[in-house]
């Protein structure tokens, strides 16, 4: 801590594991699954989140999709009205948010643990400089936009 983030190893001198256990290894395998689930009366239902797209924590997209999910399905449920909610219905629902919204959130996970050149590059202009830092913060919500300032070479 001291070498990489000075100003809070004052702050933990005194932090001590709560077990020997008490540390994070391992790694997780992204996963997207089909979106549609049967229940034992035999009726479909439409997943979210990490039940239907997960992806390694390293993005921190998991929360991010699953909230964006959870608004896409509203919206497309209050759109529905009376209409029932087939099977169809939900494979075109998933399909539209995939193409919209999470493919972009797997893709910006995927490449940050695989980074290429161009992201080693933002991340170190982040550390150094505001804006760029700014930029890629807010972006976390929109992976969609980091892949494009990655894609232009350029940030904005």
């Amino acid at each position: 801590m001291k070498k990489f983030i000075p100003w809070e190893a004052e702050l933990c001198q005194k932090i001590a594991l709560t077990d020997r256990q008490a540390t994070l290894q391992g790694s997780v395998t992204p996963v997207i699954r089909n979106p549609i689930f049967q229940l034992p009366c035999g009726k479909p239902i439409l997943g979210l989140g990490d039940t239907v797209i997960l992806n390694d924590p390293i993005g921190g997209q998991g929360a991010n999709i699953a909230c964006q999910a959870a608004n896409f399905y509203l919206e497309k449920i209050k759109a529905r009205k009376n209409l029932l909610f087939s099977e169809t219905w939900m494979h075109e629902t998933f399909e539209i948010y995939w193409k919209q919204i999470a493919q972009w959130a797997v893709q910006w996970t995927n490449l940050l643990l695989k980074p290429s050149e161009n992201l080693i590059t933002l991340l170190q202009a982040a550390s150094t400089q505001a804006d760029t830092a700014n930029q890629l913060a807010n972006g976390f919500n929109n992976p969609a936009k980091l892949l494009r300032i990655l894609a232009h070479s350029k940030l904005k």
